[in-house]
């Protein structure tokens, strides 16, 4: 008997709409506006190089939530799930933490973001977790990987996974202790924002190394670039922010080694899919 592939379910596909609307208005006010977020953000960030990075971030996302809302099977979406359940949810902790640093009674446009901000950081939690455990529920299987990651490359991943997870652990933890070695002036929440962040980036690559599919990453890995390229533009763009040490240097390191670590990525499934045969599902 023929098993299925499990695909997508319709909730998980109905979230994703939002969460690209809500991503495009995070990059449009933090990456193209970084020095304005105290008038149409949900806290004011400084240095603007924060914000801007901040909204490289999201501007990564949006990528992966449109590619995610175009794949029906399940097995090319679900990096949706781990890195954002862990960003989300240090998100909504480090705002619980710092709730006086918020524009929540000021009104406004910053108001109104920083209202849209704690609802939607307090409601995506549970609905990610609610929604996976059905989908896990869901009939059908993962089709064969098609693809494989080259094992540099897995290797590669994982180490960057691993630091960058570790590094996101330490920063959110003790934003206070590690602030006077930042590369930048970093405030506790800021510090925590950017550890959210380090974070979900790191689980990503994780998962990337678990998954070990090209085609399975494609979103993901484009995604990936995308946030690098970006976050390389907003450095450039405020390189007078940074104490270019070592720290700096890292600085540069960490979203190089993300666009050419996603950019391969994307060339090699790209290159995959081109050659005949069964590749998409």
């Amino acid at each position: 008997m023929t098993k299925t592939v499990r695909t997508t379910l319709p909730a998980f596909r109905w979230l994703l709409g939002p969460f690209v609307v809500l991503a495009v208005g995070a990059t449009l006010s933090l990456f193209f506006q970084p020095e304005r977020t105290d008038d149409f953000f949900a806290w004011t960030i400084q240095p603007p190089l924060t914000a801007a990075l901040l909204g490289a971030a999201y501007g990564g996302t949006i990528v992966l939530f449109a590619l995610s809302l175009r794949e029906t099977g399940w097995a090319n979406a679900r990096m949706i799930v781990a890195a954002p359940f862990t960003l989300s949810t240090l998100l909504l902790v480090a705002t619980l933490i710092h709730l006086d640093k918020f524009h929540l009674d000021e009104g406004g446009i910053a108001a109104g973001v920083a209202w849209i901000w704690l609802i939607v950081y307090v409601l995506v939690p549970p609905v990610i977790v609610v929604l996976a455990v059905i989908q896990l529920r869901a009939p059908g299987i993962d089709p064969a990987r098609i693809a494989p990651l080259p094992t540099w490359l897995r290797v590669a991943m994982g180490a960057f996974g691993a630091a960058a997870l570790l590094g996101g652990a330490v920063l959110f933890a003790v934003p206070s202790d590690i602030a006077p070695h930042w590369p930048w002036t970093i405030t506790p929440l800021t510090g925590r924002a950017l550890a959210a962040w380090l974070a979900g980036i790191g689980v990503a690559s994780l998962q990337a190394v678990v998954e070990n599919d090209f085609r399975r990453l494609r979103a993901g890995l484009t995604g990936f670039t995308v946030i690098g390229v970006l976050a390389l533009v907003a450095i450039a763009r405020f390189a007078d922010d940074v104490d270019w040490g070592l720290g700096g240097g890292l600085l540069v390191a960490v979203p190089v080694f993300i666009v050419a670590a996603g950019a391969y990525g994307v060339w090699q499934g790209r290159s995959i899919e081109r050659e005949p045969g069964p590749l998409s599902y």
